[in-house]
C-alpha cells in the first residue's frame, strides 16, 4: 500500500492545482461560454483556493512542527482570505471594467452618424459614430440599396452581422438638427 506524508500530499496538490490555475487562464473562454457562477464559485476562485491551501500547508508542513490538523485549518483560513480578497478586489472589478466598455452593437440602432467612405448601390461603405466609449468606424450598407456620398448624415435603422443599415437624413431634418461634437450629431 501506498503512503505519503501530509507534506508530500500538500506538495502534490499544490503542483496539481496550480497547474490547474494555468491551464484554466489559457482555456478560460471555453469555460465561461457555459455560464456565469458567483464569483466566489468560479473555478479561478476555487483552484486558487486549492493551490493557496496546498502551498501553505506544504510551507507550514516544512517550516513549523504543528499538527497536521492544525495545519490544515491554518492552512484553509489563509485560503479562504486569499482567495476572497483577490475575488472582491482584483476578479469582480475587472469583470465589471470589462462589461462596462463592451459595445453593443444594438446600441447603434436609432442614433446618427457621419459617411466616411462611400457606400456604393448595394454595396458597403463606412460610417463613423461617435459614441461614449469613444468613436467607431463601421461598416455599413444603405437600407434602400441607394448611394450615400461621403460626408452625409445617416440614421442607423439596423444592425445584421456587425454591419449598420444606414439611410440618409433628409435635407429638411438637417436644418433642425445641432452639432453635438465632431461627427455627431443630435435631433
Amino acid at each position: 500500500m501506498l503512503s505519503l506524508d501530509w507534506q508530500t500530499i500538500y506538495l502534490y496538490g499544490f503542483i496539481v492545482a496550480g497547474s490547474a490555475v494555468i491551464l484554466y487562464a489559457l482555456f478560460s473562454d471555453i469555460w465561461d461560454a457555459v455560464g456565469a457562477l458567483h464569483p466566489l464559485l468560479s473555478p479561478v476562485a476555487l483552484l486558487s483556493f486549492l493551490a493557496v491551501l496546498s502551498g501553505t500547508g506544504y510551507i507550514l508542513m516544512l517550516a513549523t512542527s504543528l499538527s497536521p490538523a492544525a495545519v490544515l485549518v491554518l492552512s484553509a483560513l489563509a485560503a479562504l482570505l486569499l482567495v476572497t480578497a483577490m475575488v472582491f478586489l482584483v476578479l469582480v472589478p475587472l469583470s465589471k471594467a470589462e462589461q462596462s466598455n463592451s459595445i453593443r452593437m444594438q446600441d447603434f440602432i436609432g442614433t446618427f452618424g457621419e459617411v466616411t467612405i462611400t457606400v456604393p448601390e448595394n454595396g458597403c461603405g463606412e460610417v463613423i459614430v461617435t459614441r461614449k466609449t469613444g468613436i467607431q468606424n463601421m461598416p455599413a450598407q444603405s437600407t434602400n440599396g441607394m448611394a450615400i456620398a461621403a460626408g452625409a448624415k445617416v440614421f442607423i435603422h439596423d444592425v445584421h452581422d456587425g454591419v449598420l443599415f444606414v439611410a440618409p437624413v433628409p435635407q429638411h431634418l438637417l436644418q433642425t438638427m445641432k452639432p453635438e461634437g465632431k461627427n455627431t450629431w443630435q435631433h
